[in-house]
């Protein structure tokens, strides 16, 4: 009887024992549950967030570059809920204090204890044999696949490095490089002093000079390749707003056009796209045809004021009525309109043909492929239109539409920025939608850091020395006054009147480089400049925080026969105090 008692003890106590070690069990693993999944997990997302807002806050070994888009799918670095808003991707690293130099929609230029390339679309990592000690980087693609990269400092020469071999090229050579494609680069080394430029065309897997040039009054020229069959031809031409090119090389190499004046110039792309070059000879009056070997083909008959040539149809002023003929069949013939003086031929807007793949190229996607003429009037009576596009495929069917935007083009207005400090500036345009070709690229406005000398950088650290941008033409003065300038006295009316309107060594140098080729090409020219109120009124520049000083130059050139009596413009000075921006840039007639 004792010993059941005892047992009954032990089953009583071993019960209690039981219930306590669950009751234990049950309080500890809720509390180990709720720790982990509202406790931790909160504190993880906290973190998380923490860290979408403050990219570059790592944690201790988990270091990172976080890559977030912008509503224009544009890659950025730093959360920013006005601009890099969603998270794309992140880079593991192996530093907290790693750097983005360059970046593309696909390549990330990085440094973390050296330079590495991400490639975003396999998040491939390559090491890149260089140092940062290099200002700016450009990376040079084929078929989207990066194959090499252009770095230098600021002022300095550039230089290559080849992906492939991972080398080194041109080290220090050129004072600019320009990609061509897979197989060449174009090089170029400016005199400022003579004005004189030695062109280069650069083979970068034998690293060497293929065709050099030396060219005078012409700064801006550079070379353009174009294929045929797998050939190439070498073209080096000016900038000047016009697809004018003053060198032709073929397949070998050997020159096969050369106009040593500067006063005719080539076809434009898509006649190297046709398989044949076209040459305007005599004053745009004849037209010589060369196969893609260089062989001549034909010679034109003579047509009066040709304005363009358009895979073998020529678009010329005959009996006063714009018309076009094909080349190879004369007889093929039509008038367009009845011709004016006051009417213009635009080059430089939709005019020529287009095929589908450059329609779509440019975004034309409700036009047809084929030829289209634009003509633009200057009378003001054109209920609200600027002017007549003409399309066919066929020269027997012609149909028309009014233009509703204005004609092109001002050319190469650049901006330079130069505050009292380094300051975050933002440049934007009372019509943005004037705008052609920009750079670097504008989307809404432009956002710099500008230091005192002028120097920018953008977002991603990326030097310029202004910003540029091309305008479709909304502006037209009539030269009731202005200047009669030759081409003898085309330099010192330059540098006389740049000093009085107030640019400075810098800017007049830049600005006479790029329009002295003009004036001496045209020999006799009238000349107005539109000045800052005159520019304001037509497409203001917005700029924040405002300039103490705003200089806003254009020149006007309209090419002349003979000597024109006009009065003379009257130039002020322009004052530069606190923060300063000075822009120039102009239009041809």
């Amino acid at each position: 009887m004792e010993n059941k008692k005892v047992d009954k003890k032990k089953s009583k106590f071993g019960l209690v024992i039981l219930i306590i070690f669950l009751i234990i069990l049950l309080f500890g693993g809720g509390y180990f549950i709720y720790k982990k999944i509202y406790i931790e997990d909160s504190s993880n997302n906290e973190n998380n967030n923490n860290d979408n807002n403050n990219s570059g806050n790592n944690s201790e070994n988990d270091y990172s570059i976080k890559i977030y888009k912008t509503d224009t799918n544009d890659f950025c670095f730093k959360y920013d809920e006005n601009n890099c808003k969603d998270l794309v991707f992140i880079i593991k690293t192996e530093t907290n204090n790693s750097k983005v130099l360059y970046q593309t929609k696909k390549y990330i230029l990085y440094d973390d204890n050296g330079l590495k390339l991400y490639n975003s679309n396999n998040n491939e990592i390559i090491k890149i044999n260089l140092e940062n000690t290099y200002d700016t980087y450009e990376f040079m693609t084929h078929d989207d696949e990066i194959i090499g990269i252009i770095y230098g400092n600021n002022n300095e020469n550039e230089s290559y490095y080849d992906l492939t071999t991972k080398t080194k090229k041109f080290e220090n050579k050129y004072q600019n490089l320009d990609i061509l494609d897979e197989n060449y680069l174009s090089g170029y080394n400016i005199n400022i002093v003579n004005n004189q430029k030695a062109l280069y065309l650069l083979n970068i897997k034998d690293e060497k000079e293929e065709i050099k040039l030396n060219v005078k009054n012409n700064p801006y020229m550079r070379f353009f390749l174009y294929k045929y069959n797998d050939k190439y031809f070498y073209v080096a031409g000016g900038d000047d707003c016009d697809d004018s090119y003053e060198y032709i090389y073929d397949n070998n190499k050997k020159l096969i056009y050369h106009n040593e004046d500067f006063v005719t110039s080539t076809s434009t792309y898509n006649s190297f796209n046709e398989d044949k070059i076209y040459i305007y000879k005599n004053n745009n009056k004849n037209i010589e045809v060369y196969d893609m070997l260089g062989n001549l083909i034909k010679t034109s008959n003579t047509y009066d004021n040709v304005m363009k040539v358009m895979n073998n149809y020529v678009v010329y002023v005959n009996n006063d009525y714009l018309t076009i003929t094909n080349i190879n069949n004369e007889s093929e013939t039509k008038q367009i309109v009845k011709w004016d003086e006051s009417y213009s031929y635009d080059t430089w807007l939709f005019s020529g043909y287009y095929t589908r793949e450059k329609l779509d190229m440019n975004g034309y996607y409700d036009n047809n492929p084929g030829f289209y003429i634009s003509i633009y009037f200057q009378d003001k009576d054109s209920k609200g239109n600027y002017g007549i596009r003409y399309y066919f495929s066929n020269i027997d069917e012609i149909t028309s539409s009014p233009i509703t935007i204005p004609q092109g083009g001002r050319c190469k207005p650049v901006l330079y920025l130069y505050p009292t400090i380094t300051t975050n500036i933002k440049v934007s345009f009372e019509h943005p939608e004037y705008l052609t070709t920009t750079y670097p690229k504008y989307y809404n406005s432009w956002v710099v850091k500008a230091n005192p000398n002028g120097d920018l950088y953008d977002k991603n650290n990326k030097y310029y020395y202004a910003l540029y941008w091309d305008e479709i033409r909304y502006h037209e003065v009539n030269f009731k006054e202005g200047f009669y300038v030759t081409k003898e006295n085309a330099i010192n009316f330059l540098e006389e009147k740049l000093s009085i309107i107030g640019l400075n060594d810098r800017e007049k140098n830049e600005f006479i480089m790029y329009w002295l080729p003009i004036l001496e090409n045209n020999k006799q020219s009238l000349v107005y400049f539109e000045l800052t109120e005159e520019r304001e009124s037509t497409n203001k520049l917005i700029i924040e925080p405002k300039p103490d000083s705003l200089l806003r130059v254009s020149i006007h050139i309209k090419k002349v026969n003979e000597r024109v009596n006009i009065k003379e413009q009257k130039l002020n000075t322009f004052e530069r105090n606190g923060f300063v921006a000075v822009e120039w840039g102009g239009m041809t007639y």
